[in-house]
């Protein structure tokens, strides 16, 4: 397998767009390139800890992990998960700088992302883990394994903890014409998160 995820087209632009991340951290939106990579391995575990930003989550069983490195324009990418078709779900971070909420973050990205073409069809601030996250689910064009150019039209779900002056995101990405099995996935997934204190 050599293909690289540019992933820039999600929150980084949009959070960069509303003027709360400089515009240098992307790199450029929405472009994609290729590169060797390593090929797929299998899960070692159900459950994936995460001791930087604190939390724990238990993947989709049939889902692989995936080399960090296959997934561009994410500044702190902390896991990959992904399928045969390489639907991914990425667990990120993002720093941008002073505390920012889940509301604030919800409206820096609807904004933008239907400014750009995108169809929202779900978002608002949702409870996760017993606090407050940001939750977009959205549609638009791509290829399938990223928004942007392309002419796949793909769904993304977008789940964003504000956490001190730091953001998970936890994010998945699919052709949308074959999202719903994915997205049932994700959102159990979703479900068994826990945040450290």
């Amino acid at each position: 397998m050599n293909t690289r995820i540019n992933h820039t087209s999600s929150l980084w632009c949009v959070l960069a767009m509303a003027g709360t991340l400089p515009l240098a951290s992307l790199g450029g939106c929405g472009k994609s390139e290729a590169a060797s990579h390593a090929p797929l391995a299998k899960a070692a575990a159900p459950e994936f800890v995460d001791t930087s930003f604190g939390f724990r989550v238990t993947p989709p069983i049939d889902w692989r992990v995936a080399p960090p490195q296959s997934i561009v324009g994410l500044d702190k990418v902390v896991k990959v998960w992904a399928t045969k078709d390489l639907s991914t779900i990425v667990a990120f971070t993002q720093e941008p700088g002073v505390p920012v909420s889940a509301g604030y973050l919800l409206n820096a990205t609807v904004g933008p992302m239907t400014q750009r073409g995108f169809k929202v069809s779900s978002q608002g601030v949702v409870n996760i883990a017993g606090t407050d996250a940001m939750s977009v689910k959205l549609s638009g064009p791509g290829t399938g394994i990223a928004i942007g150019p392309g002419n796949v039209r793909t769904y993304q779900h977008w789940i964003a903890i504000p956490k001190g002056n730091r953001v998970l995101v936890l994010m998945l990405t699919t052709p949308d014409a074959t999202k719903d099995e994915n997205a049932k996935a994700f959102e159990e997934m979703v479900q068994s998160l826990k945040l450290d204190c």
